[in-house]
């Protein structure tokens, strides 16, 4: 499954920021050598004192990828990541997004916080990674503070913040864009504890152990930090203009009525309407209706009532903070169920309370689901699967080709193949593998 990342700005001649505003540029060809020339005409037309933001498609032929990667890194400051392609959108396999954007609206910053830990194997702990980064780090706080609910399941517990972000009041961050590994967690506490009004996006850099010998490829440069490439951590920017925070779900077709979460822990739901909440939604999957009585005890009809279920059904659940709420905070994939014991595991990092409510939905057609759009300067958008067409076709209408190379001004494109990250202000940031879902970081 990929997704893709899409940045949008518009010129406003009223604003007072038209004088310091982005310079966006997005070029797709089906020749990749016809993205150089291009490249290089935006890059004398910026200024030199702006941050260069850049995403590349890894599977740009290699010697054209070296010289795009030699110009784009002769900014003195810049961020940037190889990332997947656009194989979705018929004639456009090659791509090269580049942002210019003014000191005064946006701070670059690189994160080495580490996140949770890799899964390895073999007898010999010190040669894992958790035991080498102070395996004691969780017991040590707790002896400080005799508290461990807030150590659970944390892993960044001294809440550290790139040390490009250490001095920033958390007022003038209005919204962070990042790319990053594909193990975010720790930076991602330490912007929900620091920065907890900030709007959040980001996306996983693309797998490039094939294109470059490392695990990921993110660029990062500023004048206090020499230029590097990096295979871990994240590189991206604290934006200091006014932002939102605006996601669209789409091919997700309800299944029965929005149920009270009545029994939940974690990510582990027990009881929807005081009921069995795995056998409530075998109940809405083959009857279209609620659970009738008692739980079922009989193990021969459970698995007779389950056998029901398609296999091959694309199942999500909605938690929502309200009955009436048109938007859900967050939506994820159901990962398994157990009708016996009654629960069900949800693909997300949510903590679910008992006065929530959840909506099942399976994957369909013609249905979507979305925030109110807000009025935009700059728009950054993340979409998946068949999202992408609908939202090229809304920022991009029928554009033509110059020397074989088509140029989208005021947008920018990034693809990730292994998800996007985000979270509105005052929420915690989480991870986003629904498909047929976008997002988009909207800069006013």
């Amino acid at each position: 499954m990929r997704h893709w990342l899409v940045t949008q700005g518009r010129r406003c001649l009223s604003s007072v920021a038209a004088q310091q505003r982005e310079q966006v540029v997005t070029y797709i060809a089906q020749n990749a050598a016809a993205l150089i020339p291009a490249v290089r005409s935006t890059l004398r037309a910026r200024s030199a004192s702006d941050t260069l933001v850049f995403s590349i498609s890894k599977d740009i032929p290699r010697d054209v990828l070296q010289e795009l990667v030699a110009c784009l890194t002769e900014a003195p400051q810049h961020v940037g990541a190889l990332t997947g392609s656009l194989d979705r959108v018929p004639g456009a396999p090659y791509n090269v997004s580049l942002a210019s954007i003014p000191k005064s609206l946006a701070t670059p910053f690189r994160s080495n916080i580490p996140g949770a830990p890799r899964i390895a194997v073999g007898r010999w702990p010190e040669q894992k990674e958790i035991w080498r980064s102070n395996p004691h780090k969780r017991t040590d706080h707790l002896d400080s503070t005799g508290h461990w609910a807030p150590l659970w399941g944390r892993e960044n517990v001294e809440h550290q913040v790139p040390v490009e972000l250490e001095a920033l009041p958390a007022r003038d961050v209005r919204a962070l864009f990042l790319f990053s590994d594909a193990y975010a967690q720790g930076l991602m506490e330490g912007l929900d504890f620091h920065f907890s009004q900030a709007h959040v996006l980001g996306s996983v850099a693309a797998f490039t152990p094939f294109v470059t010998g490392r695990e990921h490829t993110l660029f990062f440069q500023t004048p206090a930090h020499s230029r590097g490439i990096y295979e871990k951590g994240a590189v991206g920017l604290a934006i200091h203009a006014p932002a939102s925070l605006e996601r669209t779900y789409s091919g997700l077709v309800p299944v029965g009525p929005r149920l009270a979460i009545t029994g939940a822990r974690g990510n582990i739901i027990s009881s929807l309407d005081h009921h069995n909440a795995a056998q409530q939604m075998i109940w809405l999957l083959t009857s279209r209706r609620t659970a009738q009585g008692a739980p079922i005890q009989d193990p021969q009809h459970v698995r007779s009532m389950s056998s029901q279920v398609r296999k091959d059904d694309e199942l999500f659940l909605g938690i929502f903070a309200c009955q009436e709420d048109a938007m859900p905070i967050t939506m994820a994939r159901i990962q398994s169920g157990h009708p016996m014991r009654g629960t069900i595991s949800i693909d997300t990092d949510t903590q679910i309370c008992s006065n929530m409510f959840a909506q099942l939905y399976r994957s369909g057609e013609h249905e979507q689901h979305k925030d109110p759009p807000a009025p935009a300067l700059v728009r950054y958008t993340m979409a998946s699967g068949a999202e992408m067409s609908s939202a090229l076709k809304d920022l991009a209408p029928q554009q033509g080709a110059l020397n074989g190379v088509m140029s989208l001004p005021g947008i920018f494109f990034s693809a990730s193949e292994m998800g996007w990250f985000g979270r509105h202000a005052s929420q915690c940031a989480q991870a986003y593998t629904v498909p047929h879902a976008s997002a988009s970081l909207v800069w006013s």
